[in-house]
């Protein structure tokens, strides 16, 4: 099969990029969206369900608002000698950032640009540089990466290193042999409107950082470096050693081929202070939204109103090494469906560090799990530091081995409250193994969903869901 993100260039060479939304109705009183006609996608496909507001708030991300001045490059046009004025552009990319100053915003005109590029220069508060593309260009600026970058150089196409308040906007970022943005300690940044695809590593990596808005941006195929076991390719959307981020109204896919270690949809690890919301991922050999301490304190995350499905697992919390510790951790509004192990787990992986304070609410999880095992929730940490893990006022429903499920030294650790449940299955593993649970002041009941079949799991208005408030957010 042809690589979808050379066949991308190859069009752009001869007519250029046109991308396509499916529009969809939002549900003005639920955390999602459904399409307008109700059509079944084929398996594989995008299936027309989308986080609330999820088209109103993407529409605008191309958009250059700053008063300027412009300054512009034209890589078919241009002359690295002349002003940059708009009928006087540069011509590479890498010159033209080296002239930017606080204030200025570059506008990329239309054409595919065989660079890799670094921004060693920083904006100032209100007075951010900006780089975006021509918005006449309709998503036709590329960045181009084959064969510029040696595997696996840990840096990326655009790099942004030790810069503050930068904007990010529009730009087209294929074939990396790394990421495709990297950002390493850099601080007050916006990437938005930015598309990714065919990257060795991340199509979005950002290390060391604070004050990060990370929205409506477009990552497929990354993270299909070929690895060695214990080597991974970091994660599509990688936010690592982070504070004071917002990861937003992003669109992560088709990474359906398992190269090695990494490879997850969007992971905030060992971060603080941010939230992970409104995010569309589907279609990943790995778990969809992953919250990981690793070796260091994570601490106070919010996961809320995105839609993932057809993933090894939804969202999952970990601390995969004994060092690392898992605080304030909320995951809430989701709808999390078909998903081939569980909707979310909080795990026991690698060495199963403690987790407290973690707090699962007002999701709605379904048919995730395969036929012996798997489910809505999972918590399989063995850690008996963990403590104060609380599963209430869920809808947890037709998942295909269990519901809720909690291994045996967390049953008494693991507060289970107010959700509805239906198609209880009795799972039990046996010994000290995941046992399926109901809790505290369950409502068995069918939620009576839209039309699941096809995936409208709104519920209507005589739900007995929706007479409790389950899973309608706040």
């Amino acid at each position: 099969m042809a690589n979808p993100c050379n066949m991308m260039a190859a069009v752009l060479r001869l007519i250029g990029l046109t991308w396509l939304f499916l529009f969809a109705l939002t549900a003005a009183s639920t955390n999602l969206a459904q399409a307008q006609d109700g059509a079944a996608v084929p398996a594989g496909g995008d299936l027309g369900v989308y986080p609330t507001g999820w088209h109103e708030e993407r529409k605008q991300a191309h958009e250059v608002n700053r008063p300027g001045p412009y300054l512009y490059v034209d890589g078919r046009r241009g002359d690295d000698s002349q002003s940059g004025t708009t009928d006087k552009p540069w011509q590479t990319l890498q010159h033209a950032f080296n002239q930017l100053n606080a204030g200025d915003t570059l506008i990329v005109r239309e054409g595919v640009y065989h660079e890799k590029v670094v921004l060693r220069r920083s904006g100032a508060p209100d007075n951010p540089i900006t780089i975006a593309a021509d918005p006449l260009a309709k998503g036709q600026v590329v960045i181009d990466g084959r064969g510029l970058l040696p595997k696996d150089n840990w840096e990326g196409l655009l790099v942004l290193d030790k810069v503050a308040h930068v904007e990010l906007v529009g730009l087209s970022i294929i074939n990396s042999n790394h990421a495709g943005v990297f950002a390493r300690e850099s601080n007050y940044l916006v990437v938005r409107g930015v598309s990714t695809c065919d990257t060795w590593s991340s199509g979005l990596q950002f290390w060391k950082s604070h004050h990060l808005l990370v929205t409506a941006n477009d990552v497929r195929r990354a993270c299909q470096g070929k690895t060695p076991k214990g080597k991974g390719t970091q994660e599509c959307i990688t936010v690592g050693s982070c504070t004071e981020f917002e990861v937003s109204y992003n669109h992560v896919w088709d990474r359906t081929v398992n190269h090695g270690d990494g490879g997850e949809g969007i992971d905030a690890k060992h971060s603080q202070r941010g939230k992970v919301h409104h995010n569309l991922v589907h279609d990943m050999i790995r778990l969809g939204i992953y919250v990981d301490a690793w070796d260091k304190p994570l601490e106070d995350i919010d996961v809320y109103s995105n839609v993932v499905y057809r993933c090894s697992s939804g969202v999952v919390i970990s601390a995969e090494r004994a060092s690392g510790s898992v605080t304030r951790v909320t995951v809430r509004d989701n709808l999390l469906f078909l998903n081939r192990h569980h909707g979310v787990e909080v795990s026991d992986y690698d060495d199963d560090g403690p987790k407290r304070n973690i707090l699962i609410e007002n999701n709605t999880l379904t048919g995730n799990g395969k036929p012996k095992w798997g489910g809505g929730i999972f918590v399989s940490t063995r850690n008996t530091k963990s403590a104060e893990i609380v599963i209430r006022r869920n809808i947890v429903a037709d998942n295909i081995a269990w519901q809720v499920a909690v291994v045996g030294p967390m049953l008494n650790r693991v507060k289970v409250t107010e959700n509805l449940i239906h198609e209880f299955k009795d799972y039990d593993g046996g010994g000290d193994a995941e046992k399926e649970i109901i809790g505290d002041q369950a409502l068995l009941a069918n939620p009576s969903f839209m039309d699941p079949v096809r995936h409208d799991y709104r519920i209507h208005e005589d739900s007995p869901a929706k007479s409790k408030g389950y899973g309608m957010g706040h």
